[in-house]
């Protein structure tokens, strides 16, 4: 969004709201990946020792289905 965008370029927003907002406004096609809900790296359930190396944040997966 910084630079510009190409007249048909589709915008990830996963930094944030923001920048998918804005370039939804200005008819871009839009995917919104917000790390409250979308980041599949980081656990999943509370009991970290089973599972595989993350992140170390929480995000449930009934978040990322809601």
């Amino acid at each position: 969004m910084k630079g510009g965008l190409a007249p048909n370029a589709t915008v990830m927003s996963w930094c944030g709201e923001k920048g998918g907002i804005q370039a939804a406004k200005q008819h871009h096609d839009v995917i919104m990946t917000p790390r409250t809900h979308n980041y599949f790296n980081f656990y999943h359930v509370e009991d970290k020792v089973n599972e595989p190396l993350a992140f170390d944040e929480f995000l449930p997966l009934e978040k990322v289905y809601s």
